[in-house]
């Protein structure tokens, strides 16, 4: 068990101070699975597993997520004792994981039962910390970004112990996708620059998947303040295109995408279709590998609005039908928060 332990905790090490020592970290993930199927200790392969898939939400490889829990969880419940944080720590990760992966329909179904199961065993940080991330996106499904303030208002008084930590940087990044979803670029962008140096003092942007989410939040707000002025300001673009190339020079693969989105809006901006149509469509082929199907169906209608005419309008038609059926209510305000720079109807 301690050897188990002490390369799941080297997994974890690797991919938030050294993310780009990618070999080394398969390697140790390799041995892992070795452990896995050779050891006939349920603890042992249950507390891997777990641990495998939260460095894969660490390092934003969200499917591998899902299939790590999905075996952790019948192992941890059934054949174990003692690892009630575990269990907690799955549903928390797990439904996050889930929305990135464009599941939203089953992220809505189950944050109602999370955080009931959550309440009733006194699990604060499970319920708060749904509340304020996954619980605030169903909000925003349901066209009701007003709830969604409220309601992450009376999450994070219940946490507040007077120190920063991850729970009020999930309550940040809703506060800034809500701004977003309501065309508030300034106050977005204020909002973000305001409060950059808190999560960034508190060591939290060493965590890569913290680090690209609010280095993509700070270019999509200079993008949307453009967006709502309705004019070209080069230096706000120059801003939005700086985050867009950090985000190409990170170390995740979901960093990449989220760079190729932008730098998609920043061409429709500056009314250059032929290049938002190549960065549009790299960046939907990216996420279609990564498996997130609502960032993908969003890239894939700024492809169809560069390219135009009848194949364009095809192409926008089926990504808002899946957007639809997905259960979000106004589409253009969804389309408008994840990508600032594709102007939908």
């Amino acid at each position: 068990m301690r050897i188990a332990r002490a390369f799941s905790a080297e997994i974890v090490n690797l991919s938030i101070n050294a993310p780009r020592k990618v070999e080394r970290r398969e390697c140790l993930e390799g041995r892992c699975r070795e452990i896995i199927e050779q050891t006939g200790d349920p603890r042992v392969k249950g507390t891997l597993l777990f641990h495998l898939g939260f460095t894969s939400q660490v390092s934003c490889e969200f499917k591998r997520v899902i299939e790590y829990f999905e075996e952790a969880e019948p192992i941890l419940s059934t054949q174990c004792t003692g690892v009630a944080w575990e269990l907690a720590t799955m549903q928390s990760v797990g439904i996050e994981a889930l929305w990135s992966l464009g599941r939203w329909k089953e992220v809505a179904a189950l944050v109602p039962r999370i955080c009931h199961d959550a309440q009733t065993r006194g699990d604060i940080h499970t319920e708060v910390i749904v509340k304020l991330a996954a619980g605030s996106f169903v909000y925003l499904m349901r066209d009701d970004p007003a709830g969604m303030r409220e309601e992450a208002d009376r999450a994070i008084a219940k946490w507040d112990r007077g120190n920063y930590d991850f729970h009020h940087v999930v309550r940040l990044r809703y506060q800034v996708l809500a701004d977003l979803y309501e065309g508030k670029g300034v106050q977005a962008y204020e909002r973000v620059c305001a409060e950059w140096h808190r999560p960034k003092r508190a060591f939290l942007f060493r965590v890569p998947l913290i680090r690209t989410t609010f280095t993509w939040l700070r270019g999509a707000s200079a993008l949307a303040v453009v967006q709502e002025s309705g004019r070209v300001n080069p230096r706000t673009l120059r801003m939005a295109k700086r985050d867009a190339e950090s985000l190409k020079k990170d170390s995740t693969r979901w960093g990449d995408a989220l760079g190729d989105l932008l730098l998609g809006g920043i061409a429709m901006t500056q009314e250059d279709e032929a290049e938002a149509a190549e960065q549009f469509k790299c960046a939907a082929d990216r996420f279609q590998l990564l498996g997130m199907r609502g960032y993908e169906a969003v890239a894939r209608m700024g492809y169809g609005q560069a390219i135009g005419g009848d194949e364009g309008r095809g192409i926008v038609s089926e990504s808002v039908a899946w957007m639809e059926g997905a259960q979000v209510k106004s589409v253009p305000s969804i389309v408008r928060m994840l990508a600032p720079g594709i102007y939908l109807d």
